[in-house]
């Protein structure tokens, strides 16, 4: 039989409700269809006891404005793997998070036009316009949190296109690695800040994203003493890890000298693979 399908978002965000009452302000894309019908509102309220939600179906949306303000840049376009930490090039693995940040003056068309990742040079083409959702009260940036799976271990490239509601459009390009997770791979190993005075945090990038890792962290003295041992186990939620503190202090909680110090970090998955690495700082 033939039907009719509302399948395009013209507008998706969220708001506050104070009062019983909220409201939205967005521009709608220039490239909508002009055909007959009505638009659609859908809505879905929560709070810490309550829910509830709705729609309503009889406002019109046709047309096209006059007197409209002259836009001809495109969206300003951020991507990151996995978390915001992302450096350009970096390790993930072959189901990875791709975070996009989108900003423009009158807001993003998923409308009338593709937001989209092409991976590798169209091998792969990612529709995402259904992922797209503005910031709470402010239709001019938004995100995308899409999920990619099954990507083939090796070197990729993915290239970000999207349109604001006047038809203007940019991308941007970000390269990234895959490794599957049964080879632990542990890159950029370091501490910061180094030089030091009050604590230093040891990171690393992986490709153990979702699954937990045994972290060793071992500080010695330039005689060779251990001055330090520091254990944690971490769930490598993204590919890098940020969160292994050291304010300077022995076993017993008191200051060690000020001086050069080394450190060693050895990283074991759940497969028992197992990476070790050094590095040397100062304490001021």
């Amino acid at each position: 039989m033939v039907f009719e399908q509302q399948d395009r978002i013209i507008y998706k965000g969220s708001q506050t409700v104070q009062n019983g009452r909220f409201s939205y302000t967005f521009v709608v894309p220039k490239d909508i269809a002009q055909t007959n019908g009505n638009g659609k509102i859908s809505y879905y309220t929560a709070n810490e006891t309550e829910d509830g939600g709705g729609f309503y179906n009889q406002i019109a949306v046709k047309g096209t404005a006059t007197g409209t303000p002259v836009d001809n840049n495109g969206p300003v376009i951020k991507a990151w793997i996995d978390s915001e930490l992302f450096v350009n090039g970096g390790l993930t693995s072959d189901n990875p998070l791709l975070l996009v940040h989108l900003q423009d003056e009158n807001g993003i068309n998923t409308a009338g036009k593709d937001l989209v990742a092409i991976l590798d040079d169209s091998t792969r083409y990612y529709v995402m316009n259904d992922f797209y959702e503005a910031v709470r009260g402010d239709y001019r940036e938004g995100w995308v949190r899409f999920p990619m799976a099954g990507l083939p271990p090796g070197k990729h490239t993915l290239t970000i296109r999207a349109w604001d509601t006047h038809n203007n459009s940019s991308s941007v390009n970000i390269s990234f690695t895959v490794v599957p997770k049964s080879l632990l791979v542990v890159e950029n190993v370091s501490n910061y800040p180094n030089p030091f005075s009050q604590q230093t945090r040891f990171v690393f990038s992986h490709n153990q994203q979702d699954a937990d890792l045994d972290v060793v962290i071992r500080i010695f003295a330039a005689t060779g003493q251990i001055v330090r041992t520091i254990r944690s186990t971490i769930n490598g939620q993204t590919a890098r890890y940020d969160g292994v503190p050291w304010n300077g202090t022995s076993e017993s909680g008191v200051k060690v000298t000020p001086g050069i110090y080394f450190y060693q970090i050895a990283v074991k998955n759940r497969f028992g693979n197992e990476k070790v690495f050094g590095g040397k700082l100062i304490l001021l």
